[in-house]
């Protein structure tokens, strides 16, 4: 029996091709969107989660001007030598490292260009490229002590997707007219502004700048990541104390990497749901499509439905025929949508691959397919019940009738 509903309902929609792919464009679209769209925001998701994770739980990250990344706050209110002191001073750090973030002129084989330099501490047993940036030397060497007028370049420099030419170790580089020699090349990030980044020494860079006591960021590690909460709050204590301020006025900003997470996981959840909406959107149209066809279909076929009832069949039997052939229709839609959002999806991140951003990717969890999938057909179902119902009141008498 169910065979012969089966039969019916294909038949339905098979005779009117033209007709069945316009309604299928709606369902197809919003599934589309839906598995292309959460495909590349979750494989995003987890590379994130992924570099949190090999940064580890035990970092603490301070900023000037009262909120994170306030990098180069403008004003009076910046960073400095004390503040460094004063954190390291903290019961519970391991060690703190300061950052200088600057814009300079790059000149290489007679080609200038501009890039961003971050300068930090050469001492060896602090390596903030490893233990904060997630970055490995894959050629040349780290930072020594006492280094002067050395830098290690990102990735993309050593490639020639920065200058014309790549650079290798041993070349020399100039900054703001000052000549650098490169001793070292960092493994690839995945995004193109961090693996165009030039590290250099702190000390060159505040020669260079003519900046004695800024940071724009200071970078600290606990001794125990158990702790790294109330080690956190000594240092805010701490920084109080050495700025002169007073609690809730803080011009500084003191965050763990958790509370980052938590932070980016707060954005991506409203990302989401941006993105639902905007493919329910498309799947209301779709489903608003089958509704119509359905009503259509019920018009054609009233003088067939009029004789199915005439041979004995049921109200039951044509709702559940009408209910299949709309199940169908959501159920090819959503087929289809979920074959072109995983093409979208991987297209995506080929491109992004080729353009040297790694972090970019395309993750298909098992029940992002199937739930779309279960969807879409849950969406064909719900817009066909009321043709559905329409065809099973039909009197057979009239439906013979009907011309």
């Amino acid at each position: 029996m169910i065979k012969d509903y089966f039969k019916i309902a294909t038949g339905g929609f098979i005779h009117r091709k033209k007709r069945t792919w316009l309604t299928l464009l709606g369902i197809i679209i919003g599934i589309a969107s839906v598995v292309s769209l959460l495909s590349l925001g979750f494989g995003m998701y987890e590379s994130l989660n992924e570099q949190f994770e090999m940064m580890g739980a035990d970092k603490i990250i301070i900023t000037p001007g009262g909120s994170l990344f306030g990098l180069g706050a403008g004003g009076a209110k910046i960073l400095t030598e004390d503040d460094l002191s004063s954190i390291e001073s903290v019961s519970g750090i391991y060690s703190a490292t300061p950052w200088l973030y600057k814009s300079a002129r790059l000149k290489f084989n007679r080609e200038i260009k501009y890039g961003m330099i971050l300068a930090t501490t050469t001492n060896p047993d602090e390596s903030m490229l490893k233990s904060f940036s997630n970055l490995e030397i894959i050629a040349g060497r780290d930072f020594k002590l006492r280094d002067h007028n050395k830098m290690i370049i990102g990735y993309r420099i050593s490639t020639g997707k920065f200058f014309n030419h790549g650079v290798k170790v041993g070349d020399k580089i100039e900054v703001q007219d000052r000549k650098f020699e490169v001793i070292g090349i960092t493994s690839e990030v995945g995004n193109p502004q961090d693996d165009s980044q030039i590290y250099i020494p702190i000390n060159d860079a505040r020669e260079i700048f003519n900046e004695n006591e800024k940071i724009d960021m200071i970078f600290a590690q606990v001794r125990d990541e158990n702790k790294v909460v109330s080690v956190s709050e000594n240092v805010e204590r701490a920084l109080r104390r050495s700025r002169n301020v007073k609690e809730g006025q803080e011009d500084f900003s003191v965050i763990t990497y958790d509370q980052i997470r938590g932070t980016f996981n707060i954005i991506f959840s409203a990302l989401i749901a941006v993105i639902i909406g905007i493919a329910a959107i498309s799947l209301i149209v779709g489903g608003i499509g089958i509704t119509n066809t359905m009503y259509t279909s019920v018009l054609e076929r009233t003088k067939e439905i009029g004789i199915m009832k005439a041979l004995g069949a049921r109200n039951r039997a044509i709702l559940t025929i009408f209910v299949i052939e709309a199940g169908l229709l959501g159920l090819v839609g959503g087929v289809i949508g979920i074959i072109l959002g995983v093409f979208l999806g991987l297209l995506v991140k080929t491109v992004a691959s080729a353009g040297g951003i790694s972090l970019i990717r395309a993750s298909f969890p098992a029940w992002l397919i199937i739930g779309s999938l279960l969807f879409s057909i849950l969406i064909g179902i719900i817009s066909g019940v009321f043709p559905a119902k329409k065809a099973a009141k039909l009197n057979p008498a009239d439906a013979l009738r009907y011309e």
